[in-house]
């Protein structure tokens, strides 16, 4: 499952929370014909090198990602999140070629690029940091290792596809099989393995059985050390209906959030609710907490 703008322990119950754009990402210039068809022309070599990548002609993709990259730099200059949304799938590229001194100078200039963007302590620049940390580890793996870690990467991303494909006991194959394989190769405790768990939560409660995925939404949150967190909603409280200023775990407002939704839409389209949940998910996403 792919990360998003939302703090990690909504990723663990799938909600449908669609947070707002980030307050520090600067409005979009408006582009001159030339620069809208450089903008096309990134898009399709952005496109290339996914399917490139998706065939195994790594090489190649990593030469469309580079020429994406260069395009974007002359768009929008050096400190851009696409730019940095770049570099990363580089480094992903590299990583998977085995090049790692390659990957290493991509991983360094992500975080770089977070930092500047979004600050040292933003929930971004830790991913980034976390990345470059996770190859240092990669480095030092054996061949067969390598090998298991990506498969393991690789199936996780297949739960996605085929999840929203509606084929639920196919994915849960995947899925078991992704969080054995990253609890073998990287240990319980790495952030990739409370992915698989959420993996498998979605795919429970995509089947309806809640039984089987509030525990592992738990234990997820354990692995993350959430299991505790608490929320001050602040004057959100219409949005998980509680009072003004409630202080509520992480589990029971996402739960909360979960039950408020009508026709699997979040609070039947109300959206002053929904941007009240937003608020308080955007200060998880920043802070942990809301005051």
């Amino acid at each position: 499952m792919t990360r998003c703008y939302l703090p990690v322990a909504v990723l663990l119950v799938g909600l449908a929370v669609v947070a707002r754009a980030p307050a520090d990402e600067p409005p979009p210039k408006t582009l001159t014909p030339a620069q809208q068809a450089q903008l096309k022309e990134r898009d399709r070599l952005g496109a290339e090198a996914q399917k490139l990548r998706a065939a195994g002609k790594l090489a190649e993709a990593v030469a469309a990602a580079e020429q994406m990259l260069a395009l974007e730099r002359q768009l929008f200059g050096e400190n851009h999140e696409d730019v940095a949304g770049s570099w990363e799938l580089l480094a992903d590229l590299q990583q998977e070629r085995g090049d790692v001194p390659a990957a290493r100078r991509a991983r360094e200039a992500v975080l770089r690029l977070r930092a500047t963007l979004h600050g040292a302590n933003d929930w971004r620049t830790g991913d980034a940091r976390r990345a470059l940390a996770d190859l240092q580890r990669w480095a030092t793996m054996s061949p067969a290792e390598r090998a298991a870690a990506q498969r393991a990467a690789r199936l996780n991303q297949q739960v996605d596809t085929l999840l929203q494909a509606g084929r639920v006991r196919e994915a849960l194959q995947h899925a078991r099989v992704a969080l054995a394989l990253g609890a073998r190769i990287r240990g319980e405790r790495h952030p990739d393995y409370a992915d698989s768990l959420h993996n498998l939560a979605l795919l429970y409660e995509a089947q309806g059985d809640y039984a089987k995925a509030e525990p592992l939404c738990q234990q997820a949150l354990a692995q993350l050390g959430e299991q505790d967190a608490t929320v001050h909603v602040g004057s959100n409280g219409d949005a998980f209906g509680v009072a003004d200023n409630t202080t509520m775990t992480v589990l029971d407002l996402l739960l909360t959030t979960e039950a408020q939704a009508v026709n699997g839409v979040l609070y039947g389209g109300n959206s002053m609710r929904s941007n009240h949940a937003n608020d308080v998910y955007s200060a998880l996403n920043q802070a942990g907490d809301i005051s």
